[in-house]
C-alpha cells in the first residue's frame, strides 16, 4: 500500500531517474566526460529508493497484554468499529497465534498454517499423558511417572483442550482421551489406534484439518465476496479461534479501516502463558521490526508482571541496540481498558450514601481516567527500574538509558472500548453510559496511533530529503567542474604541461600524507577491528557470564519440584512460579553484546569512517587555496565545485552501518536465542538422563548443577554464534564503506586531473565545435535539473 504523501515523493524519485538515466540523460553525458562519477551516483540513487520504499511500508505496532484485559475488544473497536473482527478469550496456552491486521480496499484474510508437527506433537503428549497413567503400557512412561501429580494434570489439561479444540471444535467440550488421539491420529494419516467411533460432525472437522496438514505451500487466503457476508467471518472466525486455530502459525486479516489506511499494520501477539518455544519465536519476529508497543492492562495498571513482559518478549533489549547518536524513538503506549467497572463503582458508592449529590457516569469515569494517567506513568517508571537494576553493573548505564528513553517517549491512553463500541451500536441491550464517542478514550488513542505513523513519514520523508540534496549536489557538481573545463579559455598546450608539473610538485607531500592515512585506515579495516570485535566480545561473555551466574542463583529460593519439573522440560515450567531459563540466559547474553556493538563498536567504526572522510576535505583545501592563487591562469571553480561535493558526502558517512543495526536485532533475538535455548535443553537432559534428578539430596545437586554447570556452558555455547554474528554485520559495514571509499578514490588526484587534464583531454577539447556541443548538453542538463531536488 502507499501511506499518505507517497505519490509525490514517488514523483521526485521518477524524475531524478528521468534525468539521470533518460535520452541524453545525466548518466550519458558523464560515462563520456567523467566515467568516475557514474558509480557514486547510481549508489545514491538506490540509497534514495531504498528509503522510499521504507515509506510504502505501513508501521507495525505490536498489541501486547495478559489473558481477559481485553485487548481484541481494544483492537475490534479500534478497527472494525462495530464489527467483531477478533474474537475475545483465546485458544489455550499453548498456541502461539499472532493475528495481523492490514489496510485492504476488500476484506480479507491470509492463514500460514504449521505443519503435521503440530499436530503430532499434541498426540504425543496425550498419549504420554494417557499410557503414564497405567490405563495403558508405553515405553515412554518411565520418566513421566516420576513427574508430580499436579504437574502432569496441568500439562495434560493444556493439551487436552487443544486436542478438543482441534477435533471436536470447541477445547471446552468434554471427551475421553482415546477419541481424541484416534481424532489426532486420523488426521495425520495414521490408523486410529483406541478403535473410536468419530461422529460425523468431527469427521468434517478431521478432514478439514488434514487438507489443511497436506496442502502443499501451507498458505490459504479467502476474500470476501458480495453476498457471502456471513460465510466469511464465521470462517474467519474458525481460523482465528476455531478448531484450526491450533494449526495457524500467522493469521493476517485485510480490512478497509481508516486507521489502518493511515499507514499501519496492528498485530495482536500471542497472550501471556503460552509455551516459551513458539512464544519467543512469534513474538521476536515482531517485536523487533516494530517502532512501537501497545501494551494493554487492566485496571490494576503497569504491575510488575507488566515489566516482565516487556522483558520477556525482548522489547527492552532491543533498544539497547541503537546507537547513542541515532536511536529509533522508543514508543511504549500503555492502554489501560475496562475503567468503566471503577467508575461505576465510585458512581454507586455516593449514590448510597448521598443520593442527592449523585453525578452523570461520565463525571466519575473522567475522574477515573485523569487519575489513572499519573498512576501508571508512575508505576511504569517504578516497575521498570527493576530492569535497571537487575543485571550486570557493566552495562546498568545502557540499561538506565533505555528506560529514560521508554519513560521520556510514555504515552498512557485510559479508554472504555465497550462504551466505545455500545454507542456505535446504538443496541439497546448495550446500554449507553456515555453521551458522546470522543468520551471514551478510544478517538484519542485511535489519534496517537495515526501520530505515530506521520512521525516515522516525516522522519523517512527528512532522510530522503538529506539523500536528495546530497545526491543532486553531487551530480551538479559533476556536471559543472564538465563545462569549466570545456569552458576555459583554449591556453596553449606548453601552459597546460607547465601547470601540471607545477601542480604535481605541489601536491607531492598529500599526496604521500593521503597514501599514509589511507593505508592506516585500511589497516583499521582489516585488522584492529575484527581483533577489536574479539576483545569486547570476550569481555562481553565474561561480563555475561558473571550476570548469568546471578540470575541463577535466585532459583535457590525455588520449591525443588519446580526446579526438577523445569529441568526436565529442557528449562521451562510454567507452575505456580514461572521458570524461563531459555528466555533469561539469552536476555542476559544479548545485553553485553547489543551494548558492545552498538555503543562501541559501531561508534567507534563511525568515528573513524568520518576522520577519514574529513581527512579527504582537509587534504583537497590546500590545492583549493593553490588555484586561487594563480589569478586567471586557472578557474578555482573546478576544484571548489570537487571540494564542496566530498564535503556533502562525508556528512553522511557518520550514518554508516544504519542497516546493518537491524540486521543485527533479528539475528541475536533468533539466533542466540536459538543456540542458548539448545545448550540449555541438552545440558538439562544430560542432567536427567544422569539420573542426578531424582533421589537423596536431588536439591543440592540440582543448585550445583545451576550454579557451576549450567551457566558457563550456557556462555561456551552462545559465544561462538555471538562472534559469528558480530563479524559478519560488520563485514556488511565494512563493506558499505569500502564502496563509499571506491567511489572517491584518490581525490588529491581527482583535484590535480580537474584542474589540468592530459596532453589528449587537452587536444579533444580544443576542437571549438565540439566544445560548443559539450557546453550547450552540460548547461541544458543543469537547467533540466528536477525542481526541489537541487
Amino acid at each position: 500500500m502507499r501511506v499518505r504523501g507517497g505519490h509525490m515523493a514517488k514523483t521526485t524519485l521518477e524524475a531524478l531517474r528521468g534525468w539521470f538515466d533518460g535520452k541524453e540523460g545525466l548518466r550519458e553525458f558523464l560515462v563520456e566526460h567523467a566515467p568516475d562519477r557514474v558509480e557514486l551516483l547510481d549508489a545514491g540513487l538506490k540509497r534514495i529508493e531504498a528509503i522510499e520504499a521504507l515509506r510504502k511500508d505501513p508501521l507495525p505496532v505490536c498489541f501486547l497484554g495478559g489473558a481477559g484485559v481485553g485487548k481484541s475488544t481494544l483492537l475490534n473497536a479500534v478497527v472494525g468499529g462495530t464489527r467483531s473482527l477478533l474474537p475475545a478469550g483465546g485458544v489455550g496456552p499453548l498456541t502461539a497465534l499472532a493475528t495481523r491486521l492490514s489496510f485492504a480496499e476488500k476484506p480479507y484474510f491470509e492463514a500460514r498454517y504449521h505443519g503435521g508437527d503440530k499436530v503430532n506433537q499434541v498426540l504425543f503428549a496425550l498419549e504420554r499423558a494417557f499410557t503414564s497413567d497405567g490405563a495403558a503400557a508405553s515405553e515412554d512412561a518411565g520418566e513421566d511417572a516420576a513427574k508430580s501429580a499436579d504437574s502432569r494434570s496441568e500439562k495434560r489439561t493444556a493439551y487436552t483442550q487443544l486436542a478438543a479444540l482441534l477435533i471436536r471444535g470447541d477445547q471446552f467440550k468434554t471427551q475421553d482421551m482415546p477419541y481424541l488421539m484416534d481424532g489426532l491420529r486420523q488426521a495425520l494419516g495414521s490408523e486410529p489406534k483406541w478403535k473410536a467411533t468419530i461422529s460425523p460432525d468431527d469427521l468434517r472437522r478431521i478432514e478439514r484439518l488434514s487438507e489443511v496438514l497436506s496442502s502443499p505451500d501451507r498458505t490459504r487466503r479467502v476474500e470476501l465476496t458480495s453476498g457471502a457476508e456471513t460465510a466469511f467471518y464465521k470462517e474467519l472466525h474458525e481460523h482465528a479461534a476455531g478448531s484450526l486455530a491450533p494449526v495457524i502459525r500467522e493469521l493476517e486479516v485485510g480490512y478497509n479501516s481508516p486507521i489502518l489506511k493511515s499507514g499501519l499494520v496492528l498485530v495482536d501477539l500471542p497472550g501471556v502463558g503460552v509455551a516459551n518455544d513458539e512464544y519467543q519465536e512469534v513474538t521476536a519476529e515482531w517485536i523487533r521490526k516494530a517502532r512501537a508497543v501497545v501494551l494493554v492492562v487492566d485496571r490494576a495498571g503497569f504491575t510488575k508482571a507488566s515489566a516482565d513482559l516487556l522483558k520477556e518478549t525482548t522489547f527492552l533489549n532491543s533498544l539497547l541496540h541503537d546507537s547513542p547518536d541515532n536511536p529509533d524513538p522508543a514508543r511504549l503506549v500503555v492502554v489501560a481498558t475496562k475503567l468503566d467497572q471503577p467508575a461505576l463503582e465510585e458512581r454507586q458508592r455516593i449514590k448510597d450514601l448521598e443520593p442527592e449529590s449523585v453525578q452523570p457516569f461520565v463525571h466519575y469515569f473522567e475522574d477515573v481516567c485523569r487519575r489513572a494517567v499519573d498512576v501508571m506513568r508512575n508505576q511504569v517508571e517504578t516497575q521498570l527500574v527493576s530492569f535497571v537494576e537487575d543485571g550486570a553493573s557493566a552495562t546498568r548505564e545502557a540499561r538506565d538509558e533505555v528506560v529514560n528513553r521508554v519513560v521520556a517517549g510514555l504515552s498512557v491512553h485510559p479508554l472504555s472500548a465497550t462504551e466505545y463500541r455500545a454507542l456505535l451500536l446504538s443496541d439497546e441491550d448495550a446500554p449507553r453510559r456515555l453521551k458522546r464517542i470522543e468520551e471514551s478514550g478510544v478517538p484519542a488513542f485511535q489519534e496517537s496511533l495515526r501520530s505515530m505513523a506521520t512521525s516515522r513519514l516525516s522522519d523517512l520523508e527528512a532522510r530522503i530529503a538529506t539523500q536528495k540534496e546530497l545526491w543532486s549536489t553531487q551530480a551538479r557538481t559533476a556536471v559543472e567542474v564538465v563545462v569549466a573545463k570545456w569552458d576555459e579559455d583554449n591556453r596553449a598546450e606548453e601552459e597546460a604541461q607547465r601547470l601540471k608539473q607545477e601542480l604535481e610538485e605541489f601536491s607531492r607531500g598529500l599526496r604521500t600524507e593521503l597514501a599514509n592515512r589511507e593505508g592506516a585506515f585500511r589497516n583499521f579495516l582489516s585488522e584492529t577491528m575484527p581483533s577489536l570485535i574479539e576483545a569486547e566480545l570476550e569481555r562481553a561473555s565474561l561480563e555475561a557470564e558473571k550476570a548469568i551466574r546471578t540470575r541463577l542463583r535466585k532459583y535457590r529460593s525455588f520449591n525443588w519440584r519446580t526446579l526438577q519439573a523445569a529441568i526436565r522440560r529442557g528449562g521451562t515450567f510454567h507452575g505456580a512460579r514461572k521458570v524461563e531459563l531459555p528466555v533469561e540466559l539469552s536476555l542476559e547474553f544479548e545485553e553485553p553484546l547489543a551494548v558492545v556493538w552498538s555503543k562501541k563498536l559501531l561508534v567507534e567504526l563511525r568515528r573513524r569512517t568520518k576522520l577519514m572522510g574529513e581527512d579527504h576535505v582537509q587534504l583537497v583545501e590546500p590545492i583549493v587555496g593553490w588555484a586561487r592563487s594563480q589569478g586567471a591562469r586557472v578557474k578555482p571553480r573546478m576544484v571548489e565545485a570537487l571540494h564542496e561535493d566530498l564535503k556533502a558526502s562525508t556528512a553522511d558517512l557518520g550514518q554508516v552501518g544504519r542497516e546493518a543495526i537491524d540486521e543485527l536485532k533479528e539475528t541475536v533475538k533468533l539466533e542466540l536465542y536459538k543456540q542458548v535455548e539448545k545448550a540449555v535443553r541438552s545440558h538439562c537432559q544430560a542432567f536427567v538422563k544422569s539420573g542426578e534428578a531424582e533421589g537423596a539430596g536431588v536439591l543440592s545437586r540440582m543448585i550445583e548443577f545451576l550454579d557451576d554447570n549450567l551457566g558457563p556452558s550456557v556462555v561456551d555455547a552462545a559465544r561462538p554464534k555471538a562472534k559469528e554474528v558480530l563479524l559478519r554485520n560488520y563485514e556488511k559495514v565494512r563493506d558499505d564503506i569500502r564502496s563509499v571509499f571506491r567511489q572517491r578514490s584518490n581525490p588529491i588526484q581527482m583535484a590535480v586531473s580537474t584542474l589540468v587534464d592530459s596532453h589528449e583531454e587537452h587536444v579533444r577539447r580544443s576542437d571549438a565545435q565540439r566544445r560548443k556541443t559539450v557546453l550547450a548538453r552540460g548547461r541544458t542538463l543543469l537547467a533540466a535539473c528536477p525542481r526541489g531536488a537541487a
